[in-house]
Order: structure tokens, then C-alpha cells, then sequence
């Protein structure tokens, strides 16, 4: 692997999508991109594609989508999950109802660098998509009904530039489009179909000194907008907010969001058998936006500071992680009262985190590694991955 391996960080990490390892996971997701793992450093940097191939499968069964895939290849890599659900209710004394969903979570390289002229290929090809649908309808008689659709998807890429040996900047853009359809009687038919168009970019600098296989000294500072439809759900506001029942389209820059993280690693070893990290990582988010129809100005903002350790151990074949965080977040927003009037509402939050990971090599070309979130007695708290490298 090259000294220098650098990628940009999501705050998707609390959905754990297909970027990050079980071995990210245990050792925890604030050392994302600081510690290397090559399966978590390929999804955000492309371009190291090749160095390591491998296929592999994971189970989460805490998870919506519980089956996770990736195939690295030499010049092709992916990773996806696809998911869905279909549910339906009928109750004549009661009610008619009819859920379903499809979601796609996927990233695919191609290596084309020496394929095609450079102008057409001058980087590694990287798409991703993040999709999801949902349908919801109910009725308790034919005239008295709420039909819902929901649609949002954003497509997504990535570029790199080497600056130095160790540094890299990375930039990331992405587009989609939002909708929210609602159908009911109330009691008279109502329609309301709206949506938004979304652009975002990001913006980041990454550097990894990594002299020894268990001493690294890291860091990174990233800004821009959201990327993924998980970081705009959480949100402070809905992105349809400033949306009024007159209008039907918007376009939105940044999902009217600014988010700014940075992030420190440090790694002691333990002889050659493992090593301990110390880090910190901070992220900043602010959101306006405006009640519609109101024209009441509103802004959110978030601010999270976090002291994650590391700790990995190998003894013969089987590798000991073990990661702990302790996090401070600060949240200041307006909101509606029970008055009808906006009011300003402060939330401190301190927790402490662990998560705990095994890993068993019974052979150079497999491996087997178990993850938990910190309940080590619930069995809906643990994940498996087996992963074939050839």
C-alpha cells in the first residue's frame, strides 16, 4: 500500500454504509481515513484502485439493509447494498394500508487511466448512487384516504490531486433531486407535490505520514455541503422548509448547509504485534433556512467535538480491536413552541462510546471478522464479514 492513502469524510458514519470496514467500525468510525484500512480509504479515493484485491460479504443484523458486498479488483472495484421491503394490511372494520420501499447504496470504479486519451480518462471513472423510494397508502373508505410518495436521489463523485508525498486534496460533487407527494382528504382533496433540485460540493486536504506498518501520524480538514440522502434527512430543518404551497420547485446550493470537519490521528506501536491511536475530531454545521409562507428567518447549528482511542493487537492470527470515544455536541436552533411563536432551544449532549471487533485469519487468502457496538450480550448488535483475497 502507498504511504499516503487519503479520502474524504462522510457524517454518514452513523448509518455505516458501505464505506466503512468492520475493522473501521470496532476500532471506530472517527478514525475513518486517519487509521489506513484499505477498504474504507478506496470508497472516497479511487485511485488506489488495484493495490489490494479482495471480495467479500457482511452481515448486519441491525441494519435495514443487512447484506453488504464489495469485489476489488485490479481495474474494476464496487460495493453495494440493495434492499427493499413490501407490506400490506387489511382490515375491513378498520383500515386498507399498503407500505413498500427500494433503496440502492452502491459505488463502481473503473480504471481507465491507460484505456482511453488522457483527456477522456485521465482518473479512475467513480460513481455512486444513493437512492431510496417509499411508498405509504391508507384508506378507511374509499373516499378517505392519505397517499404519500417519497423520492430522493443523489449522484455523486470524486477527484483527487496529489500536493506532496503525504498530502492530497480531494474534491467531491454531487447532485439529485428530492420529492415529496402527498394525496389526502381533509375533507376535501388536497395535493401538495414538490420538489427539490440539490447541488453540493466538498473540498479537502489530507495528509498521512506512515514510516512503519503500525506508526502513522494523520490528519485532515474537509468543508462543503451534504452528499448522501442520510446526511440531509438529519437535517435540522426538512430541505422542503422554505417551501410553500404556491411553489413547486427549488433549486438548493449546499442543501442551504455548511458542514466543516477536521480530524487528528496518532499512532503508538505495540512492539510489531499492533499499535495504540490517540485522535480528536470536530464537526461544524450550520443550516438556514425560513419557515414558507412566514418569512420567518431560521438557523440551526451543530457542533460536535469527539476523543476517540484505538487499540489493535495481533496474536498469532487473530486480531483484538477495540475502540472508545467520548463526544460532546452542541446543538443551538429555533423552533415552533406550543404558542405558535419561534423559540430558540440550546441541547448539550456527553456520551461515551465502545465498540469492540475479532478477526481470525485461518488462512493468507481469508478472513473472518466479527464487530459489536458496545453490547456484547444482544446478538442484534453484532456483524460478520468474510472477506476471500486472492
Amino acid at each position: 500500500m502507498k504511504k499516503f492513502i487519503i479520502i474524504l469524510v462522510v457524517f454518514v458514519s452513523i448509518s455505516y454504509g458501505i464505506e466503512y470496514s468492520l475493522r473501521m467500525r470496532a476500532l471506530g468510525t472517527n478514525f475513518a481515513y486517519l487509521i489506513p484500512d484499505y477498504e474504507t480509504d478506496l470508497y472516497l479515493n479511487p485511485n488506489l484502485i488495484g493495490e489490494k484485491k479482495l471480495k467479500s460479504v457482511e452481515y448486519n443484523r441491525y441494519l435495514n439493509s443487512p447484506l453488504t458486498l464489495r469485489w476489488f479488483g485490479k481495474r474494476f472495484a464496487w460495493g453495494g447494498q440493495y434492499w427493499g421491503s413490501y407490506d400490506v394490511q387489511d382490515k375491513p372494520d378498520d383500515y386498507y394500508r399498503k407500505d413498500y420501499n427500494l433503496a440502492i447504496n452502491d459505488s463502481w470504479m473503473l480504471d481507465l487511466r491507460d484505456k482511453l486519451p488522457k483527456f477522456l480518462a485521465s482518473d479512475v471513472w467513480n460513481i455512486r448512487n444513493d437512492f431510496l423510494y417509499t411508498h405509504y397508502y391508507r384508506y378507511w373508505s374509499e373516499i378517505d384516504f392519505v397517499k404519500k410518495w417519497t423520492l430522493k436521489y443523489i449522484l455523486k463523485s470524486n477527484a483527487s490531486i496529489k500536493l506532496s508525498s503525504d498530502a492530497t486534496l480531494v474534491t467531491r460533487v454531487a447532485g439529485g433531486v428530492y420529492r415529496d407527494y402527498w394525496h389526502y382528504f381533509d375533507p376535501t382533496p388536497v395535493v401538495y407535490d414538490k420538489w427539490i433540485m440539490l447541488f453540493s460540493t466538498r473540498l479537502g486536504v489530507y495528509y498521512r505520514k506512515n514510516p512503519g506498518p503500525n506508526e502513522f501520524t494523520s490528519w485532515y480538514i474537509d468543508v462543503g455541503g451534504p452528499l448522501s440522502t442520510s446526511t440531509i434527512d438529519q437535517l435540522p430543518y426538512s430541505i422542503f422548509s422554505n417551501i410553500s404551497l404556491f411553489d413547486e420547485f427549488e433549486f438548493s446550493f449546499y442543501a442551504k448547509t455548511f458542514i466543516g470537519q477536521c480530524g487528528y490521528g496518532k499512532s503508538f506501536p505495540l512492539s510489531n504485534n499492533g499499535f495504540v491511536c490517540f485522535g480528536i475530531h470536530e464537526r461544524f454545521l450550520v443550516q438556514h433556512t425560513e419557515v414558507a409562507d412566514m418569512v420567518q428567518y431560521l438557523r440551526g447549528i451543530n457542533n460536535g467535538l469527539s476523543l476517540p482511542i484505538a487499540v489493535e493487537y495481533n496474536i498469532n492470527r487473530v486480531a483484538i480491536r477495540f475502540g472508545t470515544c467520548l463526544s460532546y455536541r452542541l446543538e443551538l436552533r429555533k423552533q415552533w413552541d406550543d404558542f405558535s411563536t419561534i423559540s430558540h432551544r440550546k441541547t448539550h449532549w456527553l456520551q461515551m462510546k465502545y465498540s469492540f471487533g475479532l478477526s481470525w485469519q485461518p488462512s493468507k487468502k481469508v478472513a473472518i471478522d466479527l464487530y459489536n457496538d458496545g453490547y456484547l450480550e444482544r446478538l442484534t448488535s453484532w456483524a460478520i464479514c468474510l472477506t476471500y483475497k486472492p
